[in-house]
């Protein structure tokens, strides 16, 4: 049976879909929509490395000033403040690439050589990568399952399922708490971990969550990001921080960064050490967001032409150094 090869992105968060699309290209099922010649394959491969290069060299001037000329006018200082702060990124900015041409045509010259031994077909080439991405990521690769209507899964913590949560030195679970933590270590790259092989729709999800180490920093956001794609081209985004005692922001990542709603949430236990519980009500394309059982905001609705549907939840802390624990995930779906 055909399966499709699973997206590059799904192991490395660097791969911009550019680079995926050749490699799909190349590895397409059926010979005519292949590169016909290996000197194609190599001016498209390096046109995407080169692109992806340049995207990589923007600076974070130049990010902030996008996010303020998209700001809404009628938002107070405070709040253009908090949110000029948020750095414009999919969840793992792109690394900086150096364009070494033979290495390309090294790895060029094995995956072309892999098509013609195996000739009009490169399902063996497809279900051999599929299998090297599923070693790497330790997991199985392949359609994900919807959560089933009208099942209680209030009564199962989600994060008990460690099968299906990353794990690393970053991506951990403590004992005897039995709590997931987060840690980034990183100064560019947002730490976020993805439930896979699941996805949600409408549902009311809540989560516990405590910051066990401030960022270098001090501006701490972390939260929930939820009906994401796969390949993280679009999702939304609820997120706290602990500046100014306790501000939320509500995100939707399309291509580029819209803020939803932003204000100031003084129910949230702002200090590292103290608990808060988040709740999400996603239901069609409005939103309910709750912190530690009180409202934050009056009901919000995307009005975007297209507001996500379904996707997968995960889990993310922004800044470097930071640290969060993360337990009691329930979700429900809705009717």
């Amino acid at each position: 049976m055909y399966m499709s090869l699973p997206s590059l992105a799904l192991l490395r968060a660097d791969v911009t879909p550019t680079i995926d699309r050749v490699v799909h290209k190349a590895l397409a099922k059926e010979p005519a929509g292949r590169f016909q010649t290996a000197s194609a394959f190599i001016s498209a491969f390096a046109e995407a490395i080169t692109a992806a290069k340049q995207e990589a060299k923007a600076t974070s001037s130049d990010r902030q000033a996008k996010i303020l000329a998209n700001l809404p006018r009628d938002i107070s200082e405070a709040q253009r403040v908090f949110m000029s702060y948020k750095p414009v990124i999919k969840v793992k900015p792109v690394a900086t690439y150096k364009v070494d041409l033979a290495h390309i045509m090294r790895l060029v010259g094995i995956v072309f050589l892999l098509l013609l031994l195996i000739g009009t077909t490169s399902f063996a080439v497809r279900a051999m990568m599929t299998q090297m991405l599923a070693g790497k990521t330790g997991g199985s690769i392949g359609v994900q399952t919807s959560i089933v209507t009208g099942i209680n899964s209030s009564k199962f913590d989600q994060l008990s399922n460690r099968t299906n949560w990353p794990l690393s030195s970053t991506f951990f679970y403590d004992t005897p708490q039995n709590r997931y933590h987060i840690l980034n270590k990183s100064a560019q790259n947002v730490a976020l971990a993805f439930y896979t092989d699941h996805q949600f729709s409408n549902f009311r999800l809540s989560i516990t969550l405590q910051e066990i180490h401030s960022s270098t920093n001090g501006a701490d956001y972390y939260g929930v990001v939820f009906r994401s794609a796969a390949d993280q081209t679009h999702y939304y985004l609820f997120e706290v921080s602990r500046e100014m005692g306790g501000q939320f922001a509500f995100w939707l990542y399309d291509g580029q960064w819209k803020s939803i709603a932003t204000g100031p949430a003084p129910m949230l236990q702002a200090d590292p050490g103290k608990s808060n519980t988040l709740t999400i009500v996603a239901d069609r394309n409005t939103f309910t967001f709750q912190i530690n059982g009180l409202q934050v905001h009056a009901p919000i609705t995307d009005t975007s032409k297209t507001p996500l549907t379904t996707g997968q939840i995960g889990l993310y802390v922004e800044d470097e150094g930071a640290e969060v624990a993360f337990w009691h995930l329930f979700v429900d779906s809705l009717s």
